[in-house]
C-alpha cells in the first residue's frame, strides 16, 4: 500500500505542470518512454552482443558520429575529412526519411561505407570488410534510429511507429524474403527477427500500459486523467517489483 501512495504521489508530481488533458498525455507517453529507455537499451545490446558503454553512447547524436567516425578510421587508417561528411550526409538523409523504421534507416548509412570501402580499397572493397564489426556498428546505428523514433510525446506517433513495423513486417512476409545470408549460413527469418520498434525491448509493465493507452485513443473515448494516473502509479509499483526480484536473484 505504501508503495502505491508513493508511485500516485510521483505521478501526481509529473502530471502537476498540466495545464489540459492534452498536455497529460504528453507527459505520460514521455515518462513512461524515459522509464524504459535504458532498461530497453540494455537489452537490446545483450540481444545484439554490444558493450553497454557504446550501445549508451549510440544513443546521442554527437555518440553515434564519433562511433562511426573511429569505426572509419580503425578500417581505413585514416581520418579524412571526406570520408566523415559521406557518413554524416548519410546519417542525415536516413533521419529525414520519416517513412522508413530504422532497420532500414541503417541500409542508407551501410550503403555510405560500402562506397568509402570502394573507393579507398579497390572497386569490390566492401567485401574485404570484417563482417563483425560491420554487424556491430550498425547494430548501433539501429539503435540510435530507434531511439529517434521513440522521441515522441502522443499516442498517435506512438502509434504511427508501430504502424511503420507492422507494414514492413507485412511486407516481408508476402514477399517471401525472410532469407539472409550470414557468413555463408542463410538463416530463416532473419529479417523478421530486427523489425521490432525499441519499445519491444521495453519492460511489459511499461508495454502493457501502452498498448492498453493505444486502445483507449483508437475507441476515440479519450485521454483521462485519473486513469492515466493510474496507468503512472502502477507501472512504477511494477518496475519496483521487477527491481527487487531482479537484484534478489543476483543475490543467490
Amino acid at each position: 500500500m505504501n508503495e502505491w501512495r508513493l508511485g500516485i504521489h510521483n505521478a501526481e508530481l509529473k502530471l502537476s505542470i498540466c495545464r489540459d488533458i492534452r498536455e497529460v498525455e504528453r507527459v505520460y507517453v514521455k515518462d513512461l518512454l524515459d522509464l524504459g529507455r535504458r532498461y530497453a537499451v540494455s537489452r537490446y545490446s545483450k540481444r545484439e552482443g554490444l558493450l553497454f558503454s557504446s550501445a549508451l553512447t549510440a544513443t546521442f547524436p554527437h555518440g553515434i558520429k564519433a562511433l562511426l567516425y573511429q569505426f572509419l578510421d580503425n578500417i581505413f587508417f585514416s581520418n579524412k575529412l571526406s570520408n566523415r561528411r559521406k557518413v554524416q550526409v548519410a546519417l542525415e538523409q536516413a533521419s529525414a526519411a520519416d517513412d522508413l523504421p530504422a532497420y532500414y534507416k541503417v541500409g542508407i548509412v551501410r550503403a555510405a561505407i560500402y562506397d568509402i570501402a570502394n573507393e579507398s580499397l579497390g572497386s569490390l572493397g566492401c567485401l574485404s570488410l570484417d563482417k563483425h564489426l560491420m554487424r556491430s556498428i550498425l547494430s548501433l546505428v539501429r539503435l540510435y534510429f530507434s531511439i529517434c523514433e521513440v522521441n515522441i510525446q502522443t499516442i498517435n506517433e506512438l502509434d504511427h511507429v508501430g504502424g511503420l513495423y507492422e507494414s514492413a513486417r507485412a511486407k516481408v512476409i508476402s514477399e517471401s524474403s525472410n532469407i539472409q545470408p550470414i557468413s555463408g549460413r542463410f538463416i530463416k527469418n532473419w529479417e523478421l527477427r530486427h523489425l521490432h520498434p525499441l519499445t519491444y525491448y521495453y519492460p511489459i509493465s511499461i508495454r502493457n500500459s501502452l498498448t492498453r493507452a493505444s486502445i483507449e485513443n483508437g475507441a476515440s473515448t479519450g485521454a483521462d486523467r485519473s486513469i492515466i494516473l493510474n496507468e503512472m502509479a502502477l507501472v512504477r509499483c511494477e518496475l519496483d517489483v521487477m527491481r527487487r526480484v531482479s537484484k534478489g536473484s543476483r543475490s543467490q
